[in-house]
């Protein structure tokens, strides 16, 4: 009887473990796969949430959400590229920045998912100790780089579980590092095609400041002085300026050459015309320094410009002229065979070299017949099929042979003469050549005094 009691417990008691132990199966089937349901639903929702922001930020808030949701997990830092090197910070604030750098160079081409439990692995190398230090700076149980052929966007730190991963969360984790890296790299993608679409609209708004102020080939007569201007543009954009304008019966001429090329360079001569614009009756000294003031930039890439500026005084019968670094101008008198050519040697810095610079005034006497020349350096730098340039040699050799001619016919002849020279052979610089002849007061086209006439612009 004592045996068979015996018998019966044993089996009572068995019979009551393995029910214990499937309800406790069917208690872990049940919770895993509410962990499952839930990861899976932090993984749609990461994914619908960050094709709705399209902003690298937003994603790795998303992202930072999923990995909370689907894991636990409470510290997450992004390590990301800034000016001077890689910064870290937390969702919630900063963070100090990563201590090893060249981990991040080995994450370009080697962009899986590190989990720290797993660093003792051979295939990590040399890298195990850097990637163990950056680890356990931020706490991280992993770590998650966001990286594109070859193109590393930043590095998800993430921790603070508590445990260990399990199977099914370790393929979660890897599932969603892969939906981040390709969501991340789209984001980054669509932010750098935003950016060109707007430099485009910036370019082209730009493209269009610069046609509107390009110098205009042609002679106009300002008062008392005939003004005639030629100008021949290079597909690179404007970055000549001439302005012309009358004030109290004196004529001023500006004619200037911004440093460099492109849609900077226009917008700088642009910036130079305007205040060319507002400086009306200021004497050509003063005129080069508020030029300067507007020009100048500190740091080592400072915008420079070279200008010349002249004002012709008929009922004075002189011109005075002040110079920024510009070729000399000169006056033409006389017949052709018996032709007197006067350089006017006005010198003085670049404009925007110097935050603070003074510009000499020099005062010639204006004969009846002269004739004031003035280039920017495009003129004598054009060059020929042989890649010789024009030269002042040759610009004073054809100022000789039509030197009584009137300042239309005037460009007319040195244009016709460099087309001679260059022989279709396309100029990198810009060509702008001015002449400048007073013929007496008054005369069609006389601008009011204190207004600027319609004049040639960059």
């Amino acid at each position: 009887m004592t045996i068979a009691v015996s018998i019966v417990v044993g089996v009572a008691v068995f019979l009551a473990g393995l029910l214990l132990a499937s309800r406790r199966r069917q208690q872990r089937a049940a919770d895993a796969a509410l962990a499952s349901t839930e990861r899976e639903a932090a993984m749609w929702q990461f994914i619908e949430r960050s094709l709705q922001s399209w902003s690298s930020d937003a994603v790795c808030q998303s992202l930072g959400d999923a990995l909370s949701a689907g894991l636990g997990m409470g510290t997450i830092v992004l390590l990301e590229p800034g000016e001077q090197g890689w910064q870290a910070r937390r969702l919630d604030g900063p963070a100090r920045p990563p201590p090893a750098q060249n981990v991040f160079a080995w994450f370009r081409h080697n962009p899986d998912l590190v989990l720290v439990s797993e660093l003792a692995d051979g295939r990590f190398g040399g890298m195990r100790l850097p990637l163990e230090e950056l680890a356990r700076e931020y706490g991280a149980d992993a770590l998650l780089p966001l990286a594109h052929r070859e193109q590393l966007f930043g590095v998800v730190a993430c921790g603070g579980r508590g445990r260990p991963l399990d199977r099914g969360e370790r393929n979660f984790l890897r599932q969603l590092h892969l939906e981040g890296a390709a969501i991340a790299a789209n984001a980054r993608l669509y932010t750098e095609a935003a950016l060109k679409l707007s430099l485009q609209h910036e370019v082209g708004a730009a493209s269009a400041v610069q046609q509107a102020l390009l110098p205009r080939t042609g002679s106009q007569r300002l008062g008392g002085v005939t003004v005639a201007c030629h100008y021949r543009g290079t597909p690179d954009g404007a970055s000549d300026v001439f302005a012309a304008f009358e004030h109290e019966g004196r004529v001023t001429l500006v004619v200037g050459d911004i440093v460099g090329r492109g849609v900077a360079a226009s917008m700088l001569a642009a910036v130079a015309k305007g205040c060319c614009d507002a400086a009306i009756g200021a004497d050509v000294g003063d005129l080069l320094r508020v030029l300067n003031g507007a020009i100048y930039r500190p740091g080592r890439c400072r915008p420079e410009m070279r200008c010349l500026a002249a004002t012709i005084d008929p009922a004075a019968g002189a011109v005075r002229v002040a110079s920024a670094g510009a070729p000399f101008p000169c006056l033409v008198s006389g017949q052709p065979g018996n032709t007197r050519i006067r350089s006017v040697l006005a010198r003085g810095p670049l404009l925007g070299d110097q935050p603070q610079a003074s510009f000499p005034v020099v005062t010639e006497k204006l004969d009846a017949d002269d004739a004031l020349v003035m280039f920017a350096p495009g003129l004598i730098l054009a060059e020929s099929a042989g890649r010789r340039p024009y030269g002042e040699r040759r610009l004073l050799n054809a100022l000789r042979q039509a030197a009584a001619s009137t300042p239309a016919s005037l460009v007319d002849t040195l244009a016709a003469d460099l087309d001679r020279f260059v022989a279709g052979h396309t100029s990198r610089d810009e060509i702008l050549l001015v002449v400048a002849r007073a013929e007496g007061p008054g005369g069609a086209g006389t601008a009011r005094a204190g207004e600027p006439s319609p004049s040639a612009k960059v």
